[in-house]
């Protein structure tokens, strides 16, 4: 089964995660990493919003929604990166954070 195979092209025809998950007969989360795998792995641009799925037709409207799902994924993406650091700062309270040690080996390190 194919996930791209359920999507509709356009967003006036876009299909609601509901729907999509009696037609697919799984659940949303199986059917969002089957999205991640279609855009992945056969390049399958799918769309999602609070509407639903679904794949861009070209038009104006769809390309405009398309950039705004990219900018929700960069902000999310962001904001990952920004917790990812500050756990690894938690876990090393001692490590100096200016930008002279981050770019230096220390001396142990350099000796392993």
């Amino acid at each position: 089964m194919l996930i791209e195979n359920y999507i509709p092209y356009g967003w006036k025809n876009r299909v609601s995660r509901e729907s999509l998950s009696i037609l697919t007969h799984q659940n949303d989360r199986k059917n969002r990493l089957e999205m991640k795998e279609a855009l992945i792995d056969r390049g399958v641009l799918i769309v999602s919003d609070s509407g639903g799925y679904f794949r861009p037709d070209g038009s104006k409207e769809d390309i405009l929604k398309a950039k705004g799902y990219l900018l929700r994924e960069q902000a999310r993406s962001s904001s990952c990166r920004r917790a990812c650091k500050a756990i690894a700062a938690a876990l090393n309270p001692n490590k100096p954070e200016d930008d002279l040690s981050k770019n230096q080996m220390s001396l142990f390190d350099f000796l392993e």
